[in-house]
């Protein structure tokens, strides 16, 4: 992203050539090509005159096509001038510029580190030579950022530990240091690591992978330069430092332990006036505490049979029957499961004594769709053996088998579809399958009975989200399973804006979407919280989300020790969302008899509420460095916060469908020879930039880097492709 600096010593300011494979040494070849480059001013020239003498053309797409024909043959050229020149920083210079201006060509780039170590080996000598140093960092950053999602593990390996001692070397200069090009440090490792780590994204990697990275010297080194640089510290190098530290937590997270300042640095960005830079500190929270996520539960207890029978026995406090009874108790949760349960209790007694399958069957298609779900389990008592069975079934849950099958002979279809769906849910993953599939049959036929996207959000197939929009503008959905949809919406809607601000700093449609998103997901919570009755078994998941929402899209508006969510008024809700939250944990206590569960949303919340007040104090520079940013990207944020709406479930079903890469890229543009500008394509699937792309054959219009790209892609690419029309 950063602009290569055109400069170059003049003669007259440099006193002697430094040889850059060995320090010691002080004699430069002096031939005709290097009398020649002492006449230019500038490394561009000097790689210039160089491609001139090799004829090594640069100058266009058709020459860069040409160079991939008879490539070894252009590397032996530039290895052997390397060679023949060593110590000479003029002809090394020019040689670093002319890998940079090949390295956009993911292709070439591949090349030349598979070639061997040749390659790879010069960079790493240049980076530690003073007057080359700027120009192998900024071939590093030319090669790790048009590279595509996949950086070679070689480049890493070999080029990190000398990008760590140039990082080291910085904050500590020694007299003679010339600081020239180190701001494309953290760029360069945020793109290696970026690759590198989310194809292992959310799994903790190796220590001795992490060693071998260099991770545990790069982090500390990271926020030393941040905070070093303070309000100096460029755009580019600021961007590329926080991606490249909010990465890190998913794999490294105990790395964030030993230095509680990282973690402190991820909830500063949520001070920040850049909703960007509030997206990266939220997801870098996120990260931190998803890597344990096999240890949290991702939603809160389900209402069982001790629930219910604790519902029963025992009396509440007089703080919870105050808040039960101020909703209304005959439609809190617990008391709409506990009548159901006890509806189908006698509706199972009354077949059991007169052997009416339809009734009961009509009974239970009335009864399932208020309580959501309900637990079928164990054997059917028999008081009397002497009594003939007049039900061909012993177990509660066999008896809703037989009650569908009962509706379906007198053709009421929809009675016998919820039902059976229900009996399907209580066989578990088992009939997960035949589950999703009887709910989409049963919806295709009936769309208006909000249990069946009920059950099929339950399955969290593909179909999930389409399921909770359209299950929520049903007329006639009210309860238990709209709140339960409203709050699916919105955590899907959360889960999106992170995933969609994960890339937003620089990309502007991301950006948009990921506000978008985020007042989706606000609302709904937002609604949950202030319809759902008390004992709402998601409320506490939803307080979570609404208080984390909050935080992000209002930013440095909110104090940083966040007095605005213990206040009455805290955007427009009737009570204090704190002592909401502690009267949910004391109803949970209660009824589960246990603390509420330790969820992922809740760990967010409580690291974000708890190192925000430290993290405004010991990054305030930082936090004024975030506000100062470009104009183009503060008309954005600006028109995102009040011109973007929470988009509507339809559109949310829309923009879901658009987690793919984009169709057709734009052309990446290059410096070629003479400074000449070169639109590379740039693959369909995975924007990998080349000058040799293979078209889709039938439209003509989708590049791909091979075969696999193109496979990738046809699931998308399919809907769109289409051949030409032929005039006759």
């Amino acid at each position: 992203m950063g602009r290569r600096e055109n400069r170059m010593q003049s003669r007259n300011g440099r006193q002697k050539l430094t040889c850059v494979t060995c320090p010691n040494c002080h004699k430069t070849p002096f031939n005709a090509l290097t009398q020649e480059l002492l006449e230019v001013n500038s490394w561009e020239k000097s790689a210039d005159i160089i491609c001139r003498r090799l004829k090594i053309d640069l100058s266009d797409r058709t020459a860069f096509k040409e160079l991939h024909k008879n490539f070894s043959y252009t590397l032996f050229q530039l290895s052997k001038c390397w060679n023949e020149n060593k110590g000479n920083v003029l002809v090394i210079g020019g040689i670093l510029v002319i890998f940079g201006r090949i390295a956009p060509d993911v292709l070439l780039r591949d090349k030349m580190l598979n070639s061997g170590p040749t390659f790879v080996s010069k960079i790493v000598m240049s980076l530690s030579h003073p007057t080359t140093r700027g120009l192998a960092l900024e071939t590093l950053h030319t090669a790790s950022h048009h590279g595509g999602p996949h950086i070679p593990d070689l480049l890493a390996v070999e080029t990190l530990p000398a990008i760590v001692r140039v990082l080291e070397s910085s904050l500590d200069p020694p007299a003679d240091w010339v600081d020239d090009g180190v701001e494309q440090c953290l760029p360069i490792i945020c793109h290696m690591f970026t690759s590198l780590f989310r194809t292992a994204s959310w799994c903790p990697t190796s220590p001795s992978r992490l060693e071998q990275l260099r991770v545990h010297k790069i982090l500390p080194l990271a926020l030393d330069r941040i905070r070093a640089k303070g309000l100096n510290i460029t755009w580019n190098e600021l961007i590329h430092g926080v991606t490249m530290i909010t990465e890190l937590p998913s794999v490294a997270r105990d790395l964030f332990h030993q230095h509680p300042n990282a973690i402190r640095l991820m909830a500063a960005c949520l001070r920040s006036p850049s909703i960007a830079f509030r997206g990266q500190g939220v997801l870098g929270v996120y990260r931190l505490e998803d890597i344990d996520r096999h240890k949290k539960t991702a939603r809160h207890s389900e209402i069982t049979f001790a629930v219910m029978e604790r519902a029963i026995t025992q009396t509440p406090p007089q703080k919870i029957q105050e808040a039960l009874s101020s909703y209304g108790a005959e439609d809190c949760h617990i008391e709409v499961k506990l009548k159901a349960y006890e509806d189908m209790l006698c509706a199972t007694e009354q077949c059991t004594t007169d052997g009416d399958l339809l009734v009961y069957g009509r009974s239970l298609a009335e009864i399932i769709p208020r309580a959501g779900s309900l637990h079928f389990c164990g054997v059917l008592d028999s008081t009397d053996a002497s009594q003939p069975k007049l039900v061909p079934f012993s177990d509660w849950r066999e008896s809703l088998h037989h009650a569908a099958l009962a509706l379906r002979a007198e053709n009421e279809l929809d009675a016998a579809d919820i039902v059976e769906l229900h009996y399907l849910r209580a066989h578990g993953p088992s009939k997960l399958d035949a589950l999703g599939d009887l709910a989409r049959a049963a919806i295709s036929r009936n769309p208006t009975i909000p249990f069946f996207y009920y059950v099929l959000n339950r399955t969290h197939g593909t179909q999930s989200i389409d399921a909770v929009r359209k299950g929520l503008e049903c007329e006639n959905n009210q309860g238990i399973i709209y709140y339960e949809l409203l709050f699916s919406r919105g955590s899907f809607a959360l889960a999106r804006a992170i995933t969609e601000l994960e890339n937003a700093v620089m990309d502007p449609a991301r950006l948009e979407q990921g506000v978008a998103y985020l007042r989706c997901a606000h609302e709904d919570m937002k609604v949950y919280i202030e319809g759902a009755p008390p004992d709402a078994t998601d409320m506490l998941s939803a307080l979570d989300q609404f208080i984390i929402l909050s935080i992000v899209l209002n930013g440095p508006k909110f104090s940083p020790d966040l007095p605005e969510i213990t206040v009455k008024s805290f955007l427009y809700l009737c009570k204090d969302i704190l002592e909401k939250y502690k009267l949910a944990e004391e109803i949970h206590a209660f009824f589960f008899e246990n603390s509420a569960p330790i969820t992922l949303m809740n760990c967010v919340r409580t690291t974000i509420m708890r190192e925000l007040p430290k993290a405004a104090k010991e990054w305030d520079i930082f936090i004024e460095r975030t506000s100062d940013i470009s104009p183009w990207l503060a008309n954005l944020q600006q028109k995102a916060l009040t011109e973007t709406l929470a988009i509507d479930s339809e559109e949310l079903q829309s923009m879901a469908k658009k987690d793919v890469p984009r169709e057709h890229s734009e052309a990446s543009t290059v410096r070629g020879t003479n400074n000449r500008e070169i639109k590379l394509y740039k693959c369909s699937w995975c924007h990998s930039s080349t000058a040799v792309m293979r078209k889709c054959s039938r439209c003509g219009k989708a590049r791909y880097c091979d075969a696999n790209c193109q496979k990738y892609h046809w699931s998308v690419h399919k809907a769109e492709c289409t051949s030409p029309e032929i005039e006759l």
